[in-house]
């Protein structure tokens, strides 16, 4: 125990003693100090040989000193060069060597790893939304690591993630022995579409009919729910004229007011965003097909999908029939 004598000069038996803890809270210098009794705590020698002035401390070491300091901005090797614990370092100028390189967790900003975290499985996948642009990938250090890197650089800066392809996060740790360990994580940032076909619970083969035996390609494109929306044509309330409102977004269909014969269909507002390419081609015979050329009208906006209308060419008219070409660019 520590007391503090009643005169202020150090003499006296006037006073109430405190306790080590007590110290502590009133003296922020001695926070991170351990305190012991002679022949308590310190039951071996400390250090390798004092009277030699070797002050390397004596492997195993002690209680009171074996990882339990504070990490200094700054200071990342002891007094003779030997890296220090980034977590957990000794008291004192020594650090004893040592080959755990291990992380005991890995955490990403967004999405999970698979497999489940375990210290000694170095390759992860983790796939994320298209609107995540960057991730922050933080490991936590076991007591040995003295140094951590993610993709060369500080673990706090963000990654940028490239949409639609792997983008190979590598961590590095090095002990305080100098053993590197290497962890890996393959981030897909999702396209649009393939958040869509998460959300929706499909595949995300844009070939795959969805539960309404539509391509999901289509049920994409078209605004259609591949699992409960029906596999019917488009609904337009309204004229080419004046326009009108969606009444159900479906597949393409063929109106005709008076003279004027227009195909229409559903597209995305953000069809160009998000890759979607729609081509209009009309035929006669089935046999041999013709692009449009003319700019698709929009006729109806919901802020999500639109229906857009092509005329036929002068020829074909009513006769004739049309498709809508979907394709993806991820």
């Amino acid at each position: 125990d520590f007391f503090d004598a009643g005169d202020g000069i150090g003499h006296g038996t006037v006073g109430t003693p405190i306790s080590y803890a007590q110290w502590q809270a009133n003296v922020p210098s001695d926070t991170h100090s351990s305190a012991s009794t002679p022949g308590g705590n310190y039951t071996s020698a400390l250090f390798t040989d004092p009277t030699t002035a070797d002050l390397h401390l004596v492997p195993g070491g002690n209680v009171l000193v074996n990882n339990t300091g504070t990490p200094i901005a700054g200071f990342t090797t002891d007094y003779d060069g030997g890296l220090r614990s980034a977590t957990l370092p000794y008291i004192g100028a020594d650090e004893l060597p040592s080959s755990n390189a291990d992380l005991t967790g890995l955490t990403l900003s967004a999405g999970g790893l698979s497999p489940v975290f375990a210290a000694n499985t170095l390759s992860y996948t983790a796939s994320v939304s298209n609107s995540t642009g960057t991730l922050t990938i933080s490991p936590t250090l076991s007591s040995g690591v003295a140094s951590v890197t993610v993709n060369g650089g500080n673990a706090a800066t963000p990654v940028t993630l490239t949409v639609g392809s792997s983008n190979v996060v590598t961590i590095i740790t090095t002990a305080t022995d100098g053993t590197v360990k290497t962890y890996t994580v393959t981030v897909t940032r999702r396209t649009v579409f393939q958040d869509w076909a998460v959300t929706n619970g499909v595949a995300n083969n844009p070939n795959t009919p969805g539960a309404n035996g539509v391509a999901n390609l289509l049920n994409f494109g078209f605004g259609v729910d591949p699992n409960s929306g029906a596999g019917g044509a488009l609904v337009f309330n309204g004229t080419f004229g004046a326009g009108g409102s969606i009444g159900a977004t479906g597949q393409p269909l063929t109106v005709i007011e008076g003279a004027d014969v227009r195909a229409l269909f559903v597209r995305r507002k953000d069809f160009a965003a998000v890759g979607l390419a729609c081509t209009v081609e009309f035929t006669v015979g089935l046999i041999s097909w013709q692009p449009s050329t003319d700019t698709p009208t929009i006729l109806a906006d919901d802020g999500t999908n639109q229906i857009v209308s092509v005329p036929f060419p002068a020829g074909i008219g009513a006769l004739g029939f049309f498709r809508v070409r979907v394709t993806l660019v991820p």
